[in-house]
């Protein structure tokens, strides 16, 4: 399941990479650039 929510005027996606792991990232809604990808071991 993905979950985007608006935060800091980022967008933060909760996803599964294509290998099957979950990451957390942070995007800029204006020209998508991922700012950060972090890997959520949890």
């Amino acid at each position: 399941m993905t979950e985007i929510e608006s935060d800091d005027g980022l967008y933060e996606i909760d996803t599964t990479a294509p290998e099957g792991h979950r990451v957390d990232l942070k995007v800029d809604p204006r020209t998508a650039e991922v700012i950060r990808s972090k890997r959520d071991d949890d």
